[in-house]
């Protein structure tokens, strides 16, 4: 399985943590991420929130520490990776920057190399997997649901290479004309 290829986001965050010396899912450290990065961030008792011209997190400090966690991510990656605010945006480019960092989030808290790595060594659980990558059990479900998803499209695409590759021949007295 190690042979899977790693989209643009996959690899950037590869990259993120691998240039933080971050080589496994439990040096996954938020606060140590942002830090390098140099974003600021507290805990609040209100909605999480991104500052991104200031480079600014607010973590509600109200949630459980696993969804703290997740809301930090997500905040984290909205800085990352969008400018601006979101206050005049149309509310179709709001959900499209929401989806963004949702998906950025994933793949921060639970690298797909990781993923990997922790599958092939037999856990599968999503429960177990969440205690493993240090996320809610919902979180993780959905995360592995986008690994199938690639593992899916993957299989598809090497039978569609092949299937182009070796195309089936057709003789007349096969056809029904």
């Amino acid at each position: 399985m190690n042979s899977i290829p790693l989209t643009r986001l996959e690899s950037l965050v590869d990259e993120l943590l691998h240039k933080l010396d971050i080589q496994n899912a439990s040096q996954i450290d938020l606060e140590y991420i942002a830090s390098s990065l140099g974003v600021g961030f507290t805990y609040a008792s209100c909605k999480s929130m991104a500052f991104l011209e200031k480079r600014f997190v607010i973590i509600d400090e109200r949630l459980q520490p696993l969804e703290q966690r997740e809301d930090f991510a997500h905040e984290l990656c909205h800085i990352l990776i969008h400018t601006g605010s979101q206050l005049n945006l149309p509310d179709m480019l709001i959900k499209l920057q929401e989806a963004q960092a949702n998906k950025m989030a994933m793949h921060l808290l639970v690298p797909t190399r990781f993923l990997i790595e922790v599958i092939e060594s037999g856990l599968h659980h999503h429960v177990t997997l969440s205690y493993h990558f240090r996320v809610t059990p919902f979180f993780m479900k959905r995360r592995l649901e986008i690994f199938k998803q690639k593992l899916q499209q993957i299989q598809y695409q090497k039978r569609l290479t092949s299937t182009l590759a070796h195309p089936p021949t057709f003789r007349r007295e096969d056809s029904c004309v």
